[in-house]
């Protein structure tokens, strides 16, 4: 868990959010199955399927990849990251 402080709003992340009553999540990447089929199931899924479809999606035995999200004011600069990105990975 790491927990920040700065200009007087506490930024907290790990498991402590749970047990904080009403919070507020952002979400900086996702989590998803790599093939489309089922990245579109498991989105619908996520969508009605509730709490248990929630569960019951983290189980799948399948490859995953991870989306993080990132905002840039300009297209030039979001492929400028992706370079260094790559270049970081040898991708």
């Amino acid at each position: 868990m790491k927990v920040v402080i700065e200009k007087n709003k506490i930024k907290v992340v790990g498991d402590l959010l749970d047990h904080l009553g009403e919070t507020h999540k952002k979400r900086i990447s996702w989590i998803v199955p790599k093939n489309p089929i089922l990245r579109i199931a498991f989105w619908i899924v996520r969508k009605i399927g509730g709490k248990k479809g929630t569960n019951w999606t983290r189980k799948w035995k399948c490859q995953w990849m991870l989306i993080i999200k990132e905002e840039f004011p300009s297209r030039e600069q979001a492929l400028k990251r992706e370079i260094e990105y790559l270049e970081k990975f040898h991708l």
